[in-house]
């Protein structure tokens, strides 16, 4: 390839990089994992940038090419090493819920980019990784697939944290993400070993970044679905949910809609402030999480202070041993001094099976009304 293909080749890659990596920027706050991944985006934009100056330099014979080219391989050879580590890193953060990477788990899994590292950097005296001919030409060197090799193992570790996260997660959503970060892989894997046996052809950073613009998408769209004060899904997202069921007839196995709202959340709200109503309601959605996090269940928040549960492959008994596990666990939440909030739930469900529900809209009407019957009970009782 010449030169002026290999900048038409990476043009556009670095250009769709720069473009996201900048309005990524203007997110007024964004977790530790996603910084990684602005990171890894810029990065990556910079390798290119780097190759292609290398390959415009390529064969030139003009006073310090020489010193020039191994500059720039150099430094090509150093950050793409960082970008498989910076990926890596972000699968950890995604998949563990990482608002940070542990000082101890990061000098470990660096040990092997610092190794080779070091050998890149001496590579000017041992040519181990590369040389430069005498024509100023790039020359592949016997531990060129050492080096390649310990990217992709980088890249096939995330996919195995990956893989583990989907083993032990019951969550729908969270096993979907995790299967597009596992198969993040495939694309660079593929450049890399067409580009081994073709040599001349430039396939590794075009498609690394065609697989992280695919990533970036799908957690853009991911976010569209996602309610941003609890991280639950959204009413838009619950619809699609019940959609897509109601189009299978509801699968295979007992499934319940369970609706629930935070009882006097108003006067919470007017006594409080809606700063401290705002944790309440993170607090409920963490205590279904926690509550329902390991079994077949689409967790949702319905709108102000009201949430869904779908409940899949579970039998009545086992649904109500859940909601009243919720409410006590809703009933021990606390202010950060320790006092107790005093807050309950009222919750109404509804099955697919039952006689009288033959639509979606029937479901959940039954499910609230179910809901209101027992805050009434409780006002009642109050009174």
């Amino acid at each position: 390839m010449s030169a002026l293909t290999y900048l038409q080749v990476h043009l556009v890659p670095v250009i769709a990089l720069v473009m996201v990596w900048v309005n990524m920027g203007k997110t007024p706050s964004f977790t530790w994992h996603n910084r990684v991944l602005r990171q890894t985006m810029i990065l990556l934009a910079l390798v290119m940038v780097i190759n292609t100056m290398a390959w415009m330099m390529d064969g030139r014979m003009f006073p310090g090419t020489r010193l020039i080219l191994y500059i720039l391989n150099t430094l090509h050879f150093l950050t793409l090493e960082l970008v498989a580590l910076l990926w890596f890193f972000y699968v950890y953060g995604v998949v563990g819920n990482k608002d940070r990477a542990e000082r101890g788990f990061v000098i470990l899994t660096s040990v092997p980019m610092m190794c080779m590292m070091a050998v890149v950097l001496s590579n000017p005296w041992t040519r181990l990784i590369y040389d430069i001919n005498e024509e100023n030409q790039y020359v592949r060197g016997t531990f060129y697939l050492v080096h390649s090799g310990v990217s992709v193992a980088y890249l096939l570790a995330a996919s195995a944290l990956a893989l583990n996260g989907c083993r032990r997660e019951s969550s729908e959503e969270k096993r979907r993400q995790y299967h597009w970060l596992a198969g993040f892989v495939v694309l660079p894997l593929c450049g890399t070993i067409l580009q081994i046996l073709f040599y001349g052809t430039e396939l590794i950073l075009p498609l690394t970044t065609a697989s992280l613009l695919l990533i970036h998408i799908y957690g853009q769209q991911n976010q569209v679905t996602r309610d941003s004060l609890t991280g639950l899904n959204n009413r838009r997202r619950l619809n699609q949910y019940l959609s897509e069921l109601e189009a299978q007839s509801w699968g295979e196995g007992l499934c319940y809609f369970v609706l629930m709202d935070v009882d006097k959340f108003k006067k919470i709200n007017d006594t409080y402030g809606h700063v401290e109503g705002d944790v309440v309601l993170r607090q409920v959605a963490d205590q279904m999480k926690k509550v329902f996090g390991a079994s077949r269940s689409f967790l949702a928040r319905y709108g102000g202070d009201e949430f869904v549960i779908v409940l899949r492959d579970e039998t009545k008994e086992q649904l109500e041993a859940r909601i009243l596990k919720l409410k006590d666990g809703v009933a021990m939440m606390s202010w950060a001094d320790g006092r107790p909030w005093e807050i309950s739930l009222s919750v109404g469900y509804a099955s697919w099976e039952e006689a009288a529900v033959t639509n979606t809209q029937q479901l959940v009407e039954t499910a609230d009304s179910r809901m209101y019957e027992e805050k009434h009970k409780k006002k009642n009782r109050q009174a």
